[in-house]
């Protein structure tokens, strides 16, 4: 969906476009160090403890773990490609680079 969309028609469009701005702003130069955290929790390995009580495994649990990594890192990538296109469209409207 493009980024118009979400401020367009509205009577409150302007003034939640001029909110988002920071948020976006943020977005933008915060990613990359969210996507280097996510990839660096999803390969690293978490230490089981032993608190005495039994345990049940699950065979699937590295799989499981992977997938959960892979999906926060396409969230995130997701967040960035908005934030983008919304700062693309915001700068287009005031002429800004």
């Amino acid at each position: 969906m493009s980024v118009i969309w979400k401020y367009l028609n509205k009577r409150s469009g302007a003034i939640d476009a001029i909110r988002d701005y920071d948020s976006m702003k943020f977005i933008i130069e915060n990613t990359s160090e969210d996507i280097k955290q996510a990839y660096a929790a999803m390969t690293s390995l978490h230490p089981s403890g032993f608190d005495g009580m039994p345990h049940s495994s699950n065979p699937h649990a590295t799989e499981d773990h992977i997938i959960s990594g892979l999906a926060d890192i396409d969230i995130l990538k997701e967040r960035y490609r908005q934030a983008v296109e919304y700062m693309a469209w915001f700068s287009s409207l005031h002429g800004k680079s």
